[in-house]
C-alpha cells in the first residue's frame, strides 16, 4: 500500500487479493496496460476509482481540463487506483492516461 500527496490530490493503491494477482500474473503475459473497471466518481468519498493492470513499470498521467495534475511512475504490483478529489477537482473533464513498453490505455471520465 502506498500513497503520494500534494495539497490537489492523493493517489491511493493496493491490491486486492487472490482475484487480483491471478489477473496481474494474465496481463503480464500479454503486458499492455488496461482499465478492468472504467473511472468513476464516488461523491460520497469524493474521489475517482479504477482498477488497472499491465506489465511494470506503469507510468499514469492525470489531466484535468487539459491540465496535467498528476505524472507517477510505479512498479508494484498493484490493481486499484483512486484519487482523492478536492474543492477544486470536483467538476471538469478527465483523462487519465496508463502506458508502459508495451503500449498506452487511455479513458476519459466528466464530472
Amino acid at each position: 500500500m502506498g500513497q503520494s500527496e500534494s495539497s490537489d490530490y492523493y493517489v491511493e493503491w493496493s491490491n486486492d487479493g487472490n482475484p487480483g494477482q491471478l489477473r496481474e500474473t494474465q496481463d503480464r503475459l500479454h503486458g499492455i496496460p488496461r482499465f478492468l473497471t472504467s473511472p468513476r466518481y464516488n461523491t460520497q468519498g469524493d474521489c475517482i476509482r479504477w482498477r488497472i493492470s499491465g506489465l511494470r513499470p506503469l507510468t499514469f498521467k492525470v489531466y484535468h481540463n487539459g491540465y496535467l495534475i498528476l505524472n507517477l511512475t510505479y512498479t508494484k504490483t498493484c490493481s486499484v487506483l483512486k484519487i482523492k478529489c478536492t474543492s477544486g477537482l470536483r467538476s471538469g473533464i478527465y483523462e487519465i492516461q496508463v502506458a508502459n513498453v508495451s503500449g498506452t490505455a487511455i479513458r476519459r471520465l466528466e464530472i
